[in-house]
Formats: structure tokens, C-alpha cells, sequence
């Protein structure tokens, strides 16, 4: 052995000796890491053409975002020229429609008269009178006074809100300012709600100028404070009042009857509603002051729980047509007897709720020559039945009789009857409400509504021997209605077999005028009828028929 710089020679000769061949184990593994060496570095090449080509696609992108961010600015551009062009435009074609619109040719008269035909269009035509027999036509139902009054200051406020021109047209418009609302407002409201009511009453009162007002007054608190400066402003309008209404609650201070002196002479409507517990004292029937005496326009008026005294020639209420007063049972006897002989008076309307009153008889007999509706509510009932002969109305046409009757009531009901019999030429309505009839009574009221056409029941009750004793009577009647009233007692086959009486099969006797129930209305409930009755009922009538359920 020997040795080269220390290292075994054979040990040299083996490290730059050739190595032997590949066992195949190892030729297989080389041939598998060749190959897949080969399909990385294809893979590579495939990877760096891509990340080319996707460069080449973001400048290209880049370059069309360039010329794209240019194309939306163009058309910005281009989108402000259209606006402006298509603003101007439209001026031009709003200025000729305009004068072409034959509003723009109306001068302001003209507008002036359509801003109050819109106005007046929101105003009441009268007061409820309640024509007394009306309870079988039941009419469209209309908005509150107060928001009537409401919706004719919210139309003034909208035509002067359209544009200069109306505005101004507008305000010289006196008559489209004078509807006057006062809200409820009670002791806590702000000061600036207070402020601001007083002040819109004072803008509409200088508006209105010199033009008749008309106003509603809604008095729902017991304090009176906010009321009173507001009432104190209307009040030194008062020659200027057309109409004023007032609906006042359970316990309200506000003292309306001393608003109600003085000089109106524009007033035509007059509506004051309060409950019992706020009416003025009795004292003030005995004022040696007349309410309302300069009141010649005076037509309609409604009252309750409020002095209504004329003056003794009643100069100042000749024109009054139509009155509804609910009364004290205290009332001066000179001054009712008064009130009821009003010349004019077509429509009389009478509820004494308390107690009967304590009347002496009139002077004279009172001649009503225009009478035509005559409603006698509660205890007024009892007044032609004490004092039937002293009314002469040769045209009474309508009477409606409310309540039940006290004690003695058999003499009471035949004086009625007397009464309505010394009417009946005239009448061709009459309503009883509230009462329960006798068989008695019902051949009295037969008899002595033998030729009145049309006969309501209200509220109340009807037995069998009462409907049997309508058969003695009754000869003109053509229409009947039934409203809320209970049919005892075996009530309902007697009740078909007047129907059937009254509603003759065939022609009539000759040199004979033939009349027969044309119309049955029940309203309100059908009074146990059967729909057998029913049917009967409607055949019997030819179908005149006609029936509610509440």
C-alpha cells in the first residue's frame, strides 16, 4: 500500500474511479424525475405565455378605459347641452299653454267669481230644522259644521296660495274670507295656540272687510278664558253676522246669551245648542233687554236651552220661517205664546224636555197661515192636546207627535186627536214617536186621520188591539212606516191583515176613486216579522216594499 500526501491510495483510486451501472431500480427513479423535469419546464413556458398575453390584455384595457373615461365626458357634455335646450323648451311650452288656457284669459272679476263660487261651495245651505216627518228618506250624510266651515277657509287659503296673480286676485275677495271657525281650546293649551286662533280671527274679520260672516263657535271646556277676547271680537262685528252657530257643552262658562243682544241686521241663520246644565239662568226670560231686536232677515232659527224673546209686534222676527227651541219648562207664557204666533212660520219645531209647561191660555186664537210642519217633541206633545183649539192652520201638512203621555193621559189624547182632526184636510204626514198606543187611541187617531196619506211609528210599540182598531180609519192611507217599534201581542198577522184590507184585489166600485196602501217601510228591524210575512207583505204591496236592519 502506499500513500499520496498522506492518504490511502486506494481510497484515492476509489473516489475518481468510474461508477458502476445503474442498478434498474435507480435507471427507473431517473427516468421518472426526467420526465417529469420535461413536463415542468413545458408547464413554465405555458405559465410565462400566459402572464404575457394577460399583459398585453391590461394595456389593451387600459387603453380603452382612456378613450371610454373621453366618451363619457362627451356625453356629459352633450347630456348638459340636451337639459338646458329641453329647460328652455319647456319654458316656451308652459308659456303657451298658458296663454292658450282660458284661465289666463279670465280677468279678475271673473276669477274673482270662481274663487267664490269655490268657497261658497263648502257653506251650508241651512239648518238642521228637522222637517218632522222626513224619518223614512234618509238623506246623504254631510260633514260637521265645523269642518264645513273649516274646508271653506282651507279653499280661500288654497287659491291665494297658487301663485302671485291668485293671490292678489284673492285678497280683494272679501267674500271668500268670511266663514269663521272658533275651535274648542281649553285652559292649558299653549299660549301661542291661543295667539295664534285669536290672530287668524282678526286677519279673516279685516279680509272679509265689510261682507256678512258666518260663524260657528265650538265651546267644549269649561273654562271660559279662551274664549272671551275672541267672542269680545266677533261681537263688535255683530251688525255684520249672516250666520252664527254655537254648540256648547256640559258645564262651559262661556255666558253665549249676552253675545246675543244688540243689532244684527244681517243675521238670516241662527243656531245656539247647549245642554241643560249650561243654559242661563231663568232670569234672564224676565230682562226688560229683547233679544236679537233688529233681526229683519231673520229665517231660521234653532235653540236650545236659550231665551228667544220677540218684541211685541214681532217686527224684528216677521220673516222667521222655520224655529226649533227646546224650552225651560219655565218660559213666560206671553213670551211662548209669542214665539208660536210668529207670522211667517212655516216650520215649528217645539221639545220641552223637563216638565210640562205651566202655560195660561192665549189671549186670541193664534192664526198660523204658512204652518206646514209642526214637530212636538217631549213634553211639548201635551200643548195642542191642552190648547189644540187656539192653532188655525188651514195648510198644516206635516205634524210629528214625540212622547208618551202622563197621567189623565186618555183625555189628553183625545183633545190630540181632536186636534189633528181639525188639521187633517191639510196633512199628509204624521209621525208618532215614542208613544205606546192603545187600542183606544189607535181608532181615535184612525178616525181622525182618515184621509192622511202617510202615517210614521217611532219608536215605540204597537199590540194587536191597537192595529185592529186602525181598521175603523184610515181610509186615504197610501204609505206606512214602521221605525224601531216593537209589534206585541200577536201584533204582526194583525198587522198583515190591515196590509190586506188595506190593498184591494180588482177594480174599484164604479163612481168610486179606489185608493190603496201603495208602500210598507220597516226600518231599523224587521219587528219579528217572518220572511212568509215578508213576502206576503211585499206581495200584497206590489212589491212596495222596503226593509233596514240595523
Amino acid at each position: 500500500m502506499s500513500f499520496a500526501l498522506g492518504i490511502p491510495f486506494d481510497a484515492f483510486e476509489d473516489a475518481f474511479s468510474v461508477p458502476a451501472a445503474p442498478s434498474p431500480a435507480q435507471q427507473a427513479l431517473l427516468d421518472q424525475r426526467a420526465s417529469r423535469l420535461a413536463v415542468d419546464k413545458a408547464a413554465l413556458v405555458q405559465l410565462d405565455q400566459q402572464i404575457s398575453s394577460i399583459d398585453r390584455s391590461i394595456v389593451d384595457l387600459t387603453q380603452q378605459t382612456v378613450r371610454l373615461g373621453e366618451a363619457i365626458q362627451m356625453s356629459r357634455l352633450e347630456r348638459e347641452d340636451l337639459v338646458r335646450r329641453r329647460d328652455i323648451l319647456r319654458t316656451d311650452v308652459q308659456a303657451t299653454q298658458c296663454a292658450l288656457c282660458p284661465a289666463s284669459l279670465c280677468t279678475d272679476d271673473v276669477l274673482g267669481v270662481i274663487f267664490e263660487h269655490l268657497a261658497s261651495g263648502f257653506r251650508r245651505a241651512a239648518l238642521p230644522c228637522n222637517h218632522a216627518n222626513d224619518i223614512y228618506e234618509l238623506g246623504p250624510l254631510h260633514p260637521g259644521p265645523m269642518q264645513q266651515y273649516e274646508n271653506q277657509i282651507q279653499a280661500s287659503t288654497a287659491v291665494a296660495s297658487v301663485c302671485r296673480a291668485w293671490r292678489d286676485v284673492a285678497l280683494i275677495c272679501p267674500s271668500i274670507w268670511n266663514a269663521i271657525a272658533v275651535r274648542s281650546l281649553d285652559r292649558y293649551a299653549a299660549d301661542s295656540a291661543l295667539n295664534r286662533q285669536a290672530d287668524h280671527i282678526r286677519l279673516l274679520l279685516v279680509r272679509s272687510v265689510q261682507m256678512p260672516l258666518d260663524i260657528f263657535v265650538q265651546t267644549l271646556e269649561h273654562d271660559a278664558a279662551p274664549y272671551t277676547d275672541v267672542m269680545d271680537e266677533l261681537y263688535r262685528h255683530m251688525r255684520r253676522w249672516r250666520r252664527f252657530e254655537c254648540s256648547s257643552s256640559r258645564g262651559c262658562a262661556l255666558p253665549i246669551h249676552k253675545y246675543l243682544r244688540g243689532h244684527a241686521p244681517l243675521l238670516e241663520e241662527l243656531r245656539v245648542v247647549q245642554d241643560r246644565g249650561t243654559a242661563p239662568p231663568t232670569a234672564v226670560w224676565s230682562s226688560s233687554r229683547t233679544y236679537l231686536d233688529c233681526t229683519p232677515k231673520l229665517r231660521e232659527v234653532d235653540l236650545s236651552f236659550m231665551p228667544f224673546a220677540p218684541d211685541g209686534q214681532n217686527r224684528s222676527l216677521s220673516r222667521v220661517s222655520r224655529l226649533k227651541l227646546t224650552l225651560h219648562d219655565t218660559i213666560p207664557s206671553a213670551v211662548f205664546w209669542g214665539i208660536c204666533s210668529l207670522p211667517a212660520l212655516e216650520c215649528l219645531d217645539l221639545n220641552v224636555p223637563g216638565r210640562e209647561l205651566a202655560l195660561d191660555p192665549p189671549g186670541d186664537a193664534l192664526e198660523l197661515p204658512a204652518l206646514r210642519h209642526l214637530a212636538l217633541r217631549a213634553y211639548a206633545a201635551e200643548i195642542p192636546a191642552r190648547f189644540g183649539r187656539a192653532f188655525r192652520s188651514g195648510v198644516l201638512g206635516r205634524c210629528h207627535i214625540e212622547h208618551g203621555w202622563p197621567s189623565g193621559r186618555a183625555v189628553r189624547f183625545r183633545e190630540l186627536a181632536g186636534f189633528l182632526g181639525q188639521c187633517a184636510g191639510s196633512l199628509d204626514s204624521v209621525t208618532f214617536s215614542g208613544a205606546a198606543l192603545r187600542a183606544d187611541e189607535g181608532a181615535m187617531l184612525a178616525a181622525a186621520l182618515d184621509k192622511v196619506p202617510t202615517v210614521v211609528f217611532n219608536n215605540g210599540s204597537l199590540d194587536a188591539h191597537c192595529i185592529a182598531a186602525f181598521h175603523g180609519g184610515f181610509s186615504g192611507l197610501e204609505r206606512v212606516t214602521i221605525c224601531n217599534t216593537a209589534l206585541v201581542d200577536d201584533a204582526i198577522e194583525t198587522f198583515i191583515n190591515f196590509v190586506r184590507q188595506r190593498c184591494p184585489v180588482g177594480p174599484a166600485p164604479e163612481g168610486q176613486l179606489q185608493k190603496r196602501l201603495s208602500f210598507v217601510s220597516l226600518w231599523g228591524t224587521d219587528c219579528g216579522f217572518s220572511q212568509r210575512d215578508i213576502l206576503e207583505i211585499r206581495r200584497l204591496v206590489d212589491g212596495k216594499y222596503h226593509s233596514v236592519r240595523w
